[in-house]
């Protein structure tokens, strides 16, 4: 009851961040909690990706944090790596973009529509990525219309 509690303290929290200053109290919040309660969760994690997916110069923390959610044995779902390719794409990594690629396939994501269009974009922001992005869109097609 009180990690459910927690976990929607933190959501309220981040939505009203709108600032990178907001965002790192909200950060220092979430250390907080996580180490008074020891959990870890998909949540929680993905709360803190995204934020810092989206914010102009925090990356590379997003990334951090999608290698820090692995080391704790938490498993990311099909809302996690959209906010890791927008990071991915925002530090034009390519490499780490297709290392994340192969996680989405290993864990089946690769028919979820949003994971795809995310991927996507993320391969089309990367320098020597379009390539790989126009493959994955042609494939995507594919499968939407039924052709093989």
């Amino acid at each position: 009851m009180y990690k459910r509690a927690a976990e929607q303290n933190c959501l309220a929290l981040l939505q009203l961040c709108n600032s990178l200053f907001k965002l790192t109290q909200v950060h220092a919040k979430i250390l907080k909690l996580e180490s008074e309660l020891h959990c870890y969760d998909t949540f929680l994690f993905n709360s803190v990706i995204k934020a810092y997916a989206e914010t102009t110069h925090s990356k590379t923390t997003a990334i951090c944090y999608y290698k820090e959610m692995l080391s704790h044995g938490v498993e990311p779902n099909n809302y996690t790596y959209p906010f890791v390719f927008k990071a991915c794409a925002g530090i034009g990594d390519l490499n780490l973009g297709k290392m994340v690629h192969g996680s989405v396939l290993k864990l089946g994501f690769c028919g979820d529509t949003h994971v795809l269009n995310t991927m996507i974009h993320m391969y089309c922001s990367c320098e020597n990525g379009i390539a790989f992005g126009e493959k994955l869109f042609d494939e995507m097609s594919k499968m939407n219309s039924g052709v093989r």
